[in-house]
């Protein structure tokens, strides 16, 4: 895993690389999910494009993440794209046992497409120009 991969918005990273105390869970060349914090509560930063090709991935994360985690914090503040089937996934996440999930630093087009769509209530989050540490 020493290639480079291309994020959006002009941004790389080396595939596998993570800061300190961060743990890689899934890569793709559009999607970067990793784990943040080593406690009960955590936190999930994802960066890059969620999308039909990779939402089953972020899912099943989700789903696993929540199970071990109490109180799952999803920093979305570095997504540069969502479709349906993404806003789906994290609608679902913010309501599926036993962990409830709280979205963190959500970009204003995530938001504008949520209010498109209706669900702006269904999806409460954060809305934060700096993503977390």
């Amino acid at each position: 895993m020493d290639r480079e991969m291309e994020l959006p918005g002009n941004r790389s990273f080396e595939s596998g690389d993570s800061t300190p105390g961060e743990l890689v869970l899934y890569q793709d060349q559009r999607l970067r999910i990793a784990r943040c914090g080593g406690f009960a509560g955590c936190t999930l930063k994802i960066s890059g494009q969620v999308d039909a090709v990779n939402s089953a991935a972020l899912s099943r994360i989700l789903a696993e993440e929540g199970r071990e985690c109490d109180g799952l914090v999803i920093d979305i503040g570095q997504v540069t794209f969502i479709d349906v089937s993404g806003l789906r996934v994290l609608a679902a996440s913010r309501h599926a046992p036993p962990c409830r999930a709280h979205l963190h630093g959500m970009p204003s087009h995530v938001e504008r497409l949520l209010t498109m769509v209706g669900r702006a209530q269904a999806i409460p989050g954060e809305a934060s120009p700096e993503p977390l540490p």
